[in-house]
């Protein structure tokens, strides 16, 4: 024990004071001892009084509790003023909480609360309420808040680099030396005990060739030959899970959100089993796959198969969000990006396609090769790309811009590709495995290690938190250790592999509280975070088209319900009329449709047929553009058909001879001398680009001027925008009133105006007109065509029918035209 002190650094202190000391003259050990001395005897004095202070207070307290439970009377006066508030009612505040703290203990209290720091993005740094696009003051203070507590978590994570204990580490070879011609033995020979247990062989030649995968937290492993062979067990501790024969073939498998689900791809269909292999599901919506993904922070397995589906399944609802069909053959090479679960497949014309539950389309396409692609893998910071063809080039691409970065020639035709946590490439060459270091950066030809499993590989995944590959082959599985490929800290928040059955719960409910919906999925992860400006007036325009759009026709009916196809086709009409009323109302409501007045309606008791509905003309919405692309106007008519003010070639928006909307913002009050005096005008200017578009007088602000040359049409602006920013100019309204400058245009369209009722057992056609003008002129000229279209219908009924012969029909004619001509009698018919 004493060799051991003296060997300390404690003993080799206390040495070195106890030589200061003595080294001291006598008069520096007198004066040092005689102030200790005091020292202490003042340390003594100080614990007396500390003693005698602490027992009174006791004492007052006991003599407080005796009185107040004897209901004595006392001399404390505090006692005395509790008692008396009792009584009165009265709430005293505790001095604590109104006590202001000085600046000394503010600046100690931002010393132990660092995210009060002024290096921390907290609301003071924000703007004001007013120079921002919030509806309300409390969706500033809440966005505030919210912006704080993310500075104080990356302020926090940044100070907790410190606590991260691990290193990640790569294999450092000797001058003159290689790092590939280190062996898996030499390592297993270098590493300790517990580390040299991760490199284990199955040897499983019955039921090979195997895929593989591992959980997210690393922990356990799921196996799948192509025989039958299923077999999940914990790799670390070699705990089996469970081991089934499905007795069909197995195309892959992938483990679920975690350990306790998984899904097989099997011959027909794809199975879903828990832990114990007891078959849960069967998924015949997903036949004949060949590729399975899982994306855990959306809940969706994805599938491609043989036919060249692409199917998205939510695995917490059961629901089939979409299947696709890319029209690109098998799709035997498929991955997901991890950054923004884009999944990338590779097609055998030498393409890669990226695709998205929410789009029928490709997102990108990208030519790679001249002929067939053999692999895809995508980095983990979704950044990079890499890819291999027929041709053995492997290809890094940059996704940010899409383009090639570098181009490495292999010695040998590559199967499967794939990217570890720290960057590191796999590619397997038939019974060979090379590994990359720095590939995404450096174009080297030279591997970082090479094994030889002596059997064809047919599947590569790292571990994710270890460094280890796993790989199947033809006759069974193996652990390689790879130095450098994993994560060295773990997020135990994210995946901990040492969770206990309650975590392992507890995660599982707040990854589902967490869920992202598919209709986030994009290419870029950050739009969803910006403000869309142009929803409201997007969506607007959506309900205006389908609100003047075609009725939809079903003619897709599955097979169990074909008897009643004509019933599921009148259902969806029904459902599609009840939108389309509801549009109308709430478009009414907002003052961009004009309500309806009057309904006339004639009635023949005949059936209608397809011959006798008649063809008018339908005004449809006119929607103008500001020249920067911004919704600037809702108009009924035409702008060829407006008033011309003809002293600036001004349209005039009369809002009681039309139906108008405008989207701008006031801007300045002008004053123009004219002959006349002068005139005042209140601009109007766009929200984007703050062009005038408007003005107004002050006496009459129900009357709008459209400036000349201000808006232009939908079909203008998509050619204008196709063509340059100089067609803008030139496509806007001109001097000669012309939209296009070509003549006034024809925006309507033919509806049918014929319906279809029942009255009396009895189907008959009926004639409806929908007189939107409030002016009488108009209303009668409606209410005449109306008539005079019913009666050509009943004409050719009766024509079609026998009722009527070819002179009645003439005389029937005629006697309908003199009836409009003549209203008010028929003497001079008869003497003509």
């Amino acid at each position: 024990m004493n060799n051991f002190f003296r060997s300390s650094s404690v003993y080799s202190a206390f040495h070195i004071m106890n030589v200061r000391y003595f080294t001291l003259s006598a008069q520096q050990r007198s004066s040092t001892l005689t102030r200790s001395s005091f020292e202490e005897e003042a340390v003594d004095n100080e614990k007396i009084k500390d003693e005698k202070a602490l027992k009174q207070k006791k004492n007052a307290k006991s003599l407080r509790q005796s009185s107040k439970s004897r209901n004595v009377r006392s001399d404390d006066k505090s006692l005395k003023r509790k008692n008396n508030d009792k009584k009165n009612g009265v709430k005293r505040k505790n001095w604590r909480h109104n006590r202001k703290y000085t600046k000394a203990a503010f600046e100690k209290k931002e010393d132990v609360i660092p995210h009060y720091s002024s290096s921390v993005n907290n609301v003071s740094t924000l703007p004001p309420y007013e120079d921002t696009d919030f509806k309300t003051k409390f969706g500033h203070v809440q966005y505030a808040a919210q912006r704080d507590k993310a500075s104080f978590g990356i302020l926090q994570a940044a100070r907790s680099e410190i606590l991260l204990p691990e290193e990640e580490g790569f294999l450092e070879a000797d001058e003159g030396e290689q790092t590939y011609h280190v062996t898996q033995h030499d390592i297993i020979e270098s590493v300790d005990l517990a580390s040299s247990s991760k490199y284990f062989e199955l040897n499983l030649p019955k039921f090979g060739p195997y895929r593989l995968d591992f959980t997210r937290n690393g922990r356990n492993v799921l196996l799948g030959g192509h025989v039958g062979h299923v077999a999940a067990f914990d790799w670390l501790n070699k705990a089996l899970k469970f081991e089934i024969n499905v007795m069909e073939a197995v195309r892959d498998v992938q483990w679920l959100h975690n350990e306790t689900m998984l899904a097989v791809a099997q011959k027909r269909w794809t199975y879903v089993y828990d832990n114990k292999g007891t078959e849960l599901h069967c998924l015949k919506r997903l036949s004949d796959v060949m590729r399975l993904e899982f994306l855990p922070y959306h809940y969706l397995l994805v599938g491609s198969s043989k036919t060249s589906f692409l199917h998205w399944l939510d695995v917490s609802v059961g629901k089939l969000v979409q299947s696709t069909l890319t029209r690109r053959g098998p799709i035997d090479v498929m991955c997901q990006n991890p950054s923004n679960a884009i999944i990338h497949c590779g097609h055998g014309n030498g393409t890669v396609s990226l695709w998205s539950p929410t789009v029928k389309k490709p997102l990108v396409s990208m030519l790679c090769y001249g002929n067939p692609v053999r692999s895809v893998a995508v980095e983990q910071t979704g950044n990079f790309m890499a890819t291999v063809g027929a041709d053995r080039i492997v290809k890094v691409w940059d996704l940010r811009n899409y383009g090639e970065l570098h181009r490495l020639k292999v010695p040998y035709s590559t199967s499967h590709m794939v990217f570890s946590q720290r960057g590191l490439l796999a590619c397997s060459m038939g019974t060979f495995i090379r590994v990359y270091k720095d590939i995404c950066k450096l174009s080297s030809a030279e591997p970082y290690m090479i094994h030889n499993c002596k059997e064809v590989v047919t599947d590569l995944r790292f571990c994710p938190f270890e460094d280890v590959l796993g790989v199947g082959h033809r006759t069974g599985y193996c652990n390689l250790l790879i130095p450098g490929s994993g994560e060295a800290n773990i997020d135990a928040f994210e995946s901990n592999p040492f969770q206990s059955l309650q975590q392992r719960r507890e995660m599982e409910v707040h990854s589902l509280l967490d869920k992202i919906q598919p209709e986030l999925i994009t290419l870029d992860p950050q739009a969803v975070t910006n403000l869309d400006r142009d929803y409201e007036a997007e969506k607007l325009q959506n309900k205006v088209k389908f609100l003047f759009s075609k009725m939809p026709k079903s003619n897709q009916v599955e097979k169990k319900t074909a008897k009643n196809k004509q019933a599921i086709r009148n259902q969806q009409q029904r459902e599609v009329l009840r939108k389309k009323r509801d549009i109308r109302l709430e478009l009414q409501n907002m003052g961009i449709l004009k309500q309806k007045s009057k309904k006339v309606q004639t009635m023949a008791d005949t059936v209608v047929n397809r011959e006798d509905v008649e063809e008018v003309e339908d005004q449809q919405v006119q929607w103008y553009y500001c020249l920067c692309g911004e919704l600037a106007l809702i108009s009924e008519k035409p702008l060829d058909r407006l008033p011309l003010r003809p002293r600036d070639r001004a349209r005039v928006l009369d809002n009681e001879k039309g139906t108008y909307k405008t989207f701008s913002k006031p801007n300045e009050t002008v004053y123009l001398s004219r002959s006349e005096g002068v005139e005042v005008q209140c601009r109007l200017e766009c929200k984007q680009c703050s062009a005038i578009m408007f003005y107004y007088s002050p006496d009459r602000p129900d009357i709008l001027f459209l400036v000349d040359k201000a808006v232009v049409s939908s079909d203008q602006l998509s050619t204008a925008k196709a063509s340059g920013p100089d067609v803008v100019g030139r496509s806007a309204v001109g001097y000669d009133g012309d939209v296009d400058g070509s003549g006034p245009s024809s925006t309507t369209k033919k509806v049918m105006i014929t319906k279809m009722v029942k009255s009396g057992g009895k189907f008959g056609s009926v004639t409806v007109s929908t007189i939107d003008e409030e002016e009488e002129e108009l209303e009668a000229k409606e209410i005449a065509a109306s008539y005079s279209n019913n009666a050509i219908v009943v004409e050719k009924q009766m024509r079609r029918k026998g009722m009527l012969n070819r002179r009645g029909a003439e005389q029937f004619v005629e006697a309908e035209r003199l009836k409009k001509e003549h209203r008010r009698g028929t003497l001079l018919d008869s003497d003509n």
